[in-house]
């Protein structure tokens, strides 16, 4: 599927222990969540998608909010108006259990080698060496030697390292 370009994997890297998460009234760490999802559908679905493809965002259930009809509506309603849209082009925002979807347990696997390289536990003792090899080899798929910097877009596997004046600590 990759190969023949029907599949994509994109991804926003955000410290959440730094993360403000009672900057705004409607705050929490759900709330937070909700937009992070916003700006990844966004950006890296809708945005370059924006030629009448219809969309839908696979989302872990692990990660369970409310509201995703109308954050739905409200990423629709940016595509018609920034993108020149007719219709609703973004169909579903669906919570599947990774457990039992295939793709989703694929999107943990490289997210997972992806966090262990970004979060520099290959460079710890004693951690397991099928990570590191994992980590390295998703580091040599993407042509890098570490994630610290966005990868560009326009490719069909990015990392997006989130950064904000309002996380904690600078």
């Amino acid at each position: 599927m990759a190969s023949k370009g029907h599949l994509e994997f994109h991804c926003i890297l955000v410290d959440f222990q730094r993360f403000d998460h009672d900057l705004r009234e409607d705050g929490g760490k759900g709330e937070s969540l909700k937009r992070m999802y916003y700006q990844l559908i966004l950006h890296r679905l809708c945005r370059p998608h924006s030629d009448g493809q219809l969309l839908y965002a696979l989302v872990d259930k692990a990660n369970e909010l409310d509201g995703l009809d109308e954050l739905k509506k409200g990423l629709n309603s940016v595509c018609k108006s920034k993108y020149k849209q007719s219709g609703e082009q973004l169909r579903a925002i669906e919570f599947r259990d990774s457990k039992t979807e295939p793709l989703l347990q694929l999107n943990d696997i490289i997210l997972g080698g992806i966090c262990y390289q970004r979060n520099r536990r290959n460079e710890e003792q004693g951690l397991g060496q099928y990570k590191s090899n994992l980590a390295g080899y998703i580091l040599g798929r993407f042509g890098y030697v570490d994630f610290d910097a966005d990868t560009p877009r326009g490719q069909k596997m990015s990392i997006w390292n989130f950064s904000s004046e309002y996380l904690k600590g600078g």
